[in-house]
């Protein structure tokens, strides 16, 4: 799996881990609550304190993001995290889809 960081997206996150003096790893996290089905989940960009014992490390050109492990399968082969100005949002895509057209920041 490889995950690309765009400029924007790096100058955007840079600004938010400033900002936040306690140590954390990046995730993505695959959120299923209030889905209704578990092929409807949407993807969030987390930083949170502890990474889970079977979440993946996935190396990118910037940080390594971890995604959980059972969740794996909804997730292409590249994807791109970008940041979108005019919605002050995060995106993730691939060459074949947008997988979050507007994918929120989580702290936890």
């Amino acid at each position: 799996m490889d995950i690309k960081f765009t400029n924007k997206a790096k100058e955007i996150i840079k600004g938010k881990l400033k900002e936040n003096t306690a140590s954390g790893f990046l995730k993505l996290i695959y959120d299923t609550v209030g889905c209704g089905c578990v092929n409807d989940g949407v993807i969030h960009l987390a930083y949170v304190s502890e990474i889970e014992p079977d979440d993946i490390r996935v190396d990118t050109n910037e940080w390594p993001v971890y995604i959980q492990a059972q969740f794996e399968i909804y997730y292409n082969e590249e994807m791109t995290i970008d940041y979108l100005d005019k919605y002050q949002c995060f995106q993730l895509k691939s060459p074949n889809q947008i997988m979050n057209p507007r994918m929120k920041w989580v702290k936890s």
